[in-house]
């Protein structure tokens, strides 16, 4: 015997509110990313809690530069590469 397989209802989102989703799941998503990379900087680097807290600020202000499109991914990797010679790959304005 089988069984009647359940419609699942269709969510509509507006415009709008999609992209406050997608606003919302990419700063949680940045947010873990950063909390992981904190971690191991500190690990690592053997820091005191006050230059945790010190990279903790500055990558929050980066962050925002980003989010409020004052830089651009593309600006901090070319920073990187300028300032150390090492070209990351892999991160994309998209």
């Amino acid at each position: 015997m089988q069984r009647a397989k359940i419609k699942k209802k269709k969510i509509q989102l507006t415009a709008s509110e999609l992209n406050k989703l997608k606003r919302e799941v990419t700063k949680n998503a940045t947010d873990k990313a950063c909390l992981i990379l904190l971690a191991a900087v500190a690990d690592e680097l053997s820091i005191d809690d006050d230059q945790l807290c010190n990279i903790m600020s500055r990558t929050d202000r980066y962050a925002s530069y980003v989010s409020n499109h004052i830089a651009k991914m593309e600006d901090i990797r070319e920073t990187i590469q300028k300032k150390t010679g090492i070209l990351l790959k892999g991160w994309s304005d998209e």
